[in-house]
């Protein structure tokens, strides 16, 4: 990325907050991949405990439109930043330095040697714990009383992307990019043949060959109804419509399908929310109903491909 190109995003971040660091995180900060001009500058701004300038009730997260690129905008506090497992980054660009940028104690470069030393055991712990929910899920299946089909076919799905997402982790040491995720995975099966098999078996389960226009629209159109029928913001919309109107003029399908589907996982609703709109969630991810035979097996294979990849991790 050409320095010029952003040198109005550090303007705007020095102008908006003057006493902070700045850096830039994701695809944009990548240099073995490139960006579509549809994605975001992921931005990390992050602030001395002792200034509070930031609002960060208000401020927190925001999706700005900035010119023509949109900005990502996640704002912290030094305390706790660097064990916080919720932000994962290995590369990143510095765009603006403040009071406490220049100490010895580098909070960006301690941040990004906790991510590089402890990215494996981070995911091994995510991967055993979708082994336990997997395994809770099938015993509710054959629990009659507490079989739900639909939460558990959705469930099934977002263990299934997360699983992916996992692998792009532990074998790639890629942080996984929503946008790129057949990128990544194909990446995966590049540098590790042996796991090419698990990783289809996974994008089965998906259903990733049903990847079509009509299934990209039909979900795109079912996910701005559910997301504003639950007052999203209106600009997380209009940057997923960018991606996949990005996607479906360059037939990448499959890659369109792989955003919807962590797009959905990435937002993390609630019990409520998943039980209320289950079916519509389903419809979103074009999943079709299943005999619980069926359901028995795919939870059963996708808890033995978990169990595979905790072994081969170590």
């Amino acid at each position: 990325m050409k320095r010029a190109s952003i040198n109005d995003i550090i303007d705007f971040l020095k102008l908006s907050y003057p006493r902070a660091a700045c850096i830039l995180i994701g695809c944009w900060a990548e240099v073995d991949f490139e960006s579509y001009d549809c994605c975001e500058y992921d931005i990390i701004v992050l602030e001395s405990n002792k200034e509070n300038t930031i609002d960060f009730k208000n401020k927190r997260y925001q999706l700005i439109q900035f010119h023509k690129k949109k900005l990502e905008i996640l704002c912290y506090k030094n305390e706790n930043f660097i064990l916080n497992q919720n932000i994962l980054f290995q590369d990143y660009i510095n765009l603006t330095k403040s009071f406490f940028a220049n100490n010895l104690y580098s909070y960006f470069e301690k941040k990004k040697s906790f991510v590089r030393t402890n990215l494996k055991i981070l995911c091994k712990r995510k991967l055993l714990q979708l082994a336990l929910f997997t395994t809770q899920i099938n015993k509710r299946v054959l629990d009659k009383a507490k079989f739900n089909q639909n939460l558990s076919l959705f469930n099934l799905r977002m263990i299934s992307i997360e699983v992916l997402e996992l692998m792009i982790q532990l074998f790639a040491n890629k942080i996984p990019s929503p946008s790129h995720l057949k990128y990544q995975i194909n990446l995966v099966k590049d540098l590790n043949p042996k796991l090419k098999e698990n990783i289809d078996l996974v994008l089965d389960l998906i259903e990733i060959d049903r990847s079509n226009i009509s299934t990209i629209t039909r979900s795109e159109k079912s996910l701005f109804f559910f997301m504003k029928n639950i007052k999203s913001n209106y600009m997380q919309l209009e940057v997923l419509t960018a991606k996949l109107n990005f996607f479906k003029s360059k037939s990448m399908y499959v890659d369109g399908n792989l955003l919807i589907h962590s797009f959905i996982k990435n937002h993390y609703f609630n019990n409520d929310y998943v039980q209320n709109y289950n079916k519509l969630l389903n419809y979103i991810l074009d999943i079709p109903n299943k005999d619980e035979i069926k359901l028995i097996k795919e939870l059963e294979l996708l808890f033995n491909i978990i169990k595979n990849l905790v072994r081969n991790s170590y």
